[in-house]
């Protein structure tokens, strides 16, 4: 059994049990060993003893790596197509909020047969990615699967295993990484600058999420101040912001094909 805590939320956790069927006798080993069948996935509140199998939102088995997100309000898990030999993520959203109620699976994403989910980065939504290539190497990319579409990098290449990574880095450049993928419209406002809503209106987020509670929804014109560097999320790159009475909170920037803040100086 492999456990895997929720990062935010400790009171939740996805067990991985692995289900083996009747031992069946080994000439070559003289002796029974056990026939493997099945990883049986089970999201658990271990306080308040709630628990659902996730297997059964999803066509295929559950054989690779698991993981949730930096806010832990998604799950990942590996899965194969047993005939096709297809891999796939799938993607969950989990409001932990609202009990069992708020389980979603929205993505089943085909990725290649010969790459396997191997854990999250731990910044955003990233997940890390190995593949073993034709001359024995490991091959890891950082990945990101966003509205159903798989994007990924090379990130480290080495002879061999691959062994455990961590990433040990600030708080900054989690941030950062985290808009590896960005496909929105380019950056125009900046930290220490100011801004204001450029459409009909904004909503002001309490997290980098469109599952975050909306703090306020602020109208045309509206000014506020752009307080640290973006992350990004769920197509958007969200920017923490301060309004005039002191209110903080995230905007998102821009889609893929229109603005929704516009960088304004002096301060408005």
């Amino acid at each position: 059994t492999l456990i895997y805590p929720n990062p935010v939320f400790r009171n939740w956790l996805i067990a991985r049990i692995e289900i083996y069927g009747p031992d069946i006798y080994s000439e070559d080993l003289e002796g029974y060993i056990p026939v493997y069948r099945e990883n049986l996935f089970i999201l658990w509140n271990f306080e308040t003893g709630e628990s659902i199998v996730l297997n059964g939102f999803f066509e295929f088995t559950g054989d690779f790596g698991t993981a949730w997100s930096e806010d832990g309000q998604r799950v990942f898990i590996g899965t194969l197509d047993p005939i096709t030999r297809q891999n796939y993520i799938e993607t969950f959203h989990v409001d932990v909020l609202t009990e069992l109620t708020g389980i979603q699976h929205v993505y089943s994403t085909p990725i290649s047969s010969r790459q396997t989910l191997l854990e999250g980065f731990g910044s955003s939504d990233l997940l890390l990615i190995y593949e073993v290539l034709e001359d024995k190497q490991t091959l890891i990319s950082i990945s990101d699967v966003t509205n159903d579409k798989y994007k990924s990098r090379p990130f480290i290449n080495q002879v061999g295993t691959f062994s455990d990574f961590h990433l040990a880095e600030s708080e900054e450049r989690r941030r950062e990484l985290s808009c590896l993928f960005d496909q929105t419209l380019p950056a125009q406002v900046s930290v220490g600058g100011f801004a204001q809503v450029a459409s009909s209106a904004v909503a002001l987020r309490a997290g980098a999420a469109i599952t975050d509670d909306v703090l306020v929804t602020l109208t045309t014109g509206t000014g506020f101040e752009v307080i640290r560097a973006p992350e990004c999320r769920d197509g958007y790159r969200w920017w923490p912001v301060r309004l005039p009475d002191g209110t903080e909170g995230f905007v998102a920037e821009a889609s893929t094909d229109e603005y929704f803040i516009a960088p304004v100086s002096p301060a408005p």
